[in-house]
């Protein structure tokens, strides 16, 4: 539609395209039918009701279920598939030698689906790694009443450190009284 029936000032900046827009503007040439200036869709513009809905002179079906898929040359998956039943479909439409005509529907299918299946084998070896206790975990568990009084001579020397640390920096007082301020009413 958009080559027979160009949008207005297509031509003046790029980002408008050449798809069809409605002319609003009250003196605009187009939308009054001026001789010279190009056409607007109308009723009688458009293709015959045998050609309609036609895609490379077939008439797809539109296939949610593999009952829809009996006697057809060419289909439309529905939108309303869900993953398991694309793949489902189209593997029956190949067998069959039915045509797909949204074929991009099924190689999206296909992508999600190899990537639920490469979490699913990550999520399993993660859950075996965690099942297994290393050796390191072991040599741990074996250590640790060693590692609790090491700890504990730790947190005892740093508190002893940090009060005299504290009274280094505690600011010396002067008989100066504060200063603060007046409140005004």
């Amino acid at each position: 539609m958009s080559e027979k029936f160009p949008r207005q000032n297509w031509f003046r900046a790029k980002k408008l395209g050449k798809e069809w827009r409605r002319v609003k503007g009250s003196t605009s040439k187009i939308r009054k039918c001026n001789i010279g200036r190009p056409a607007k869709p109308r009723i009688g513009y458009g293709s015959p009701a045998a050609e309609k809905f036609s895609i490379n002179g077939e008439t797809p079906n539109i296939v949610s279920c593999l009952k829809d898929m009996e006697n057809c040359t060419s289909i439309i998956l529905s939108s309303r598939l869900g993953l398991k039943s694309v793949l489902v479909i189209a593997k029956e439409a190949d067998k069959k030698g039915i045509k797909i005509l949204n074929r991009k529907k099924i190689i999206k299918a296909e992508k999600v689906a190899l990537r639920i299946k490469k979490t699913k084998e990550a999520k399993k070896a993660l859950k075996k790694e965690i099942s297994k206790p290393s050796e390191e975990a072991q040599l741990s568990v074996a250590n640790a009443p060693e590692q609790k009084k090491s700890e504990q001579q730790q947190t005892e020397t740093s508190a002893s450190e940090n009060e005299t640390i504290a009274k280094e920096r505690e600011p010396e007082k002067t008989s100066e009284p504060k200063r603060t301020r007046r409140r005004t009413k």
